[in-house]
This record gives structure tokens, C-alpha cells and sequence, in this order.
């Protein structure tokens, strides 16, 4: 049975809800807070989903996971799906 990951940028999501038909969840080195009123939540938006396999191959990442495109990607490769979609993103100074 697949796996799935979820990604913001090439933060691994954990704790993932849905509000409506948009996906939120928290980074996975998150550590919540206490603020004195409430604890922080600190919920990002999903930006992709990943399908990792099961029982995956792990093969080293090429051009395929890099500028895979689309919502929801399936993966096998040793990244577990960090990488899908990242070759596309482009950074300017500020």
C-alpha cells in the first residue's frame, strides 16, 4: 500500500487537514509552543503531494523527479519525494 507525503517547498508536512478542498499542516521539525494563551499551531499549505510506494526501488533522483509536474506525484527514488518538482524553481537576490 502507497504512502503519502506532503511538501511545502521542500518541507515535509505532518498533521495534515483539510479546510474546505485546501490542505494545511504543520513541518515536521515543528515543535509547538506554549505563548501563555495557546499553543501555536503553525499551519503552512500543502503545495504538493507526493505517492511514495511501497515497496520502492531508490533509485537515485534524475531529471523525472525533478521537474515532475502536477498536483499529486508518484515516487520510488531515494529523495522520497523532496526533490519532485523542485527543478523547476528558480531564486533571485533580494
Amino acid at each position: 500500500m502507497a504512502t503519502y507525503k506532503y511538501f511545502n517547498g521542500t518541507n515535509e508536512l505532518k498533521n495534515v487537514y483539510f479546510e474546505g478542498r485546501k490542505q494545511f499542516g504543520q513541518p515536521v521539525d515543528f515543535v509547538p509552543v506554549w505563548t501563555g494563551s495557546s499553543w501555536t499551531k503553525n499551519y503552512v499549505p500543502v503545495e504538493r503531494t507526493v505517492r511514495y510506494k511501497s515497496n520502492p526501488s531508490k533509485h537515485i533522483c534524475d531529471t523525472r523527479c525533478m521537474f515532475a509536474k502536477g498536483r499529486t506525484m508518484n515516487c520510488e527514488c531515494s529523495c522520497g519525494g523532496k526533490n519532485h518538482g523542485n527543478g523547476g524553481f528558480q531564486a533571485t537576490a533580494a
